[in-house]
């Protein structure tokens, strides 16, 4: 029933939403110095990014999410971050969130039953 994170956002608030998705990308990208060091100039695209999470309702599920979102990036950072870095980036940020969403004790609860 639950086979993708999308089927899952939707159960949660905006706020818990942003809250892990905030999480994810601070662990997220501690582990890639590259993207770390661009943190002030990430701050921008990183609010589009929580604005499009928030939206799921235009994309069809989370690769239509991270596409979407590859290419702002990429479009705003190609000259600073290697596109294989960035995908690698995005890869883990949403294997990070979707860990963190189906933790989610309202998530968890509601997986049980299913």
């Amino acid at each position: 029933m639950f086979q993708d994170l999308y089927d899952l956002v939707r159960y949660l608030s905006e706020k818990d939403l942003y809250g892990l998705y905030e999480s994810s990308f601070n662990e997220t990208k501690k582990k890639f110095p590259i993207i770390d060091k661009k943190e002030g100039e990430l701050s921008q695209i990183n609010e589009e990014m929580r604005g499009m999470i928030g939206d799921t309702v235009q994309y069809k599920d989370v690769e239509s999410l991270k596409k979407k979102i590859f290419t702002r990036f990429h479009e705003k950072m190609k000259e600073e971050i290697p596109e294989d870095v960035l995908r690698q980036f995005l890869d883990n940020l949403f294997e990070n969130l979707e860990q963190k969403i189906r933790s989610h004790p309202k998530i968890r609860d509601m997986l049980q039953f299913f």
